[in-house]
């Protein structure tokens, strides 16, 4: 096998990076102005290990509740330590399951596992609310012949969707704390 001869190779314009590069730049320089910051990191009102160690979580019942809670305990405090409780965080948690696919004798093929969190956070001195919202996950599994592989498969499809929900209540709990030290200086 040959190579080709370099000679007859058509190279790109060069003009044409340079306007890709130009265009990069703008973008990077637009988003400075546009009030993006990032959540971790340096910055005075960014958010710390020390600032979710402070939301005290709740005990949750049923299998996916303890993993939900497990998932919060490594998001909000994973060295551990526990500093001074400044929130409470209470959530109600429900399942459900939903059957996707049918054969033509009636039978299910698919499941789809859903996660409803609803979120109040609250001062621990005042018991005063400071936020209320709602985190939803949902995973799905199949139901195969093999009884086995199907409860596999659903104990599996309910860690993903814990470990969905808990993430996104972590996300939108850091939000709230930031924007709240934003405020407060």
């Amino acid at each position: 096998m040959s190579w080709p001869d370099p000679r007859h190779l058509v190279w790109p314009d060069p003009r044409r990076f340079a306007g890709v590069g130009l265009l990069c730049l703008a973008l990077g320089a637009g988003m400075t102005g546009c009030g993006f910051h990032p959540m971790y990191g340096r910055d005075s009102a960014a958010v710390s290990d020390g600032d979710l160690d402070a939301v005290q979580l709740p005990f949750l019942k049923e299998r996916e509740g303890q993993m939900v809670r497990s998932f919060l305990m490594t998001h909000f405090n994973p060295d551990g330590r526990r500093g001074q409780t400044q929130f409470a965080l209470d959530i109600d948690l429900s399942r459900s399951n939903e059957n996707l696919g049918t054969r033509q004798d009636g039978t299910t093929t698919r499941v789809d596992i859903t996660l409803n969190a609803a979120l109040t956070l609250r001062e621990v001195g005042s018991n005063a609310v400071l936020f209320r919202g709602r985190s939803v996950s949902t995973a799905s599994y199949d139901i195969l012949t093999a009884r086995f592989a199907t409860v596999a498969g659903e104990q599996d499809a309910l860690r993903r969707a814990a470990q969905s929900l808990a993430q996104s209540i972590s996300t939108r709990i850091s939000v709230f704390i930031k924007s709240r030290k934003k405020k407060t200086g």
